[in-house]
Order: C-alpha cells, then structure tokens, then sequence
C-alpha cells in the first residue's frame, strides 16, 4: 500500500493523497498510472479484493519527456515523503 497524490497533465496536484494497493513495486517519486472501484479489485494478483484504488504501471514519459513531479507532501496531510 502507498500514498498517492493524483496529478493533471501538467503535473499539479489534483484532489488530496489517496492510499493504492501497489502491483507493480513502485517507489517514492515515481510517477504511477492508478485505477479505481471494479478496476482495481480486478489488477489484484487474486481478483476482486476490497480496495479502492490500484498501482498499475510506472509512467517512463509524458509526451517523450522524462516527468518531475514534487515528491514532498503538503503540510497538514500527516503524511511524509
């Protein structure tokens, strides 16, 4: 399970952290394509498990640029980077 902070297109913060079950071993700083609801029961190594959100690829580029994002959370979140 990791923090997750949605990003846009451009790399600003979209909506507050999330907490994804992780099935692809990303790390601190990566950035992640993440799914919700159904979607992410079915990426489980054993289908239909009670989570939320799922990890399930590690973006290499965006638009064949290498992204940055920040990797620090905002204060007042509880959690850390």
């Amino acid at each position: 399970m990791l923090f997750v902070q949605p990003i846009t297109e451009t790399g600003a913060d979209r909506g507050g952290p999330v907490v994804a079950a992780d099935t692809t071993q990303a790390g601190e700083g990566d950035i992640v394509h993440l799914t919700s609801s159904r979607e992410a029961a079915v990426a489980m190594p054993e289908p239909f498990v009670p989570v939320d959100h799922a990890i399930i690829a590690i973006v290499d580029s965006v638009g064949g640029e290498l992204p940055t994002v920040a990797t620090t959370w905002p204060a007042g979140t509880g959690a850390s980077s």
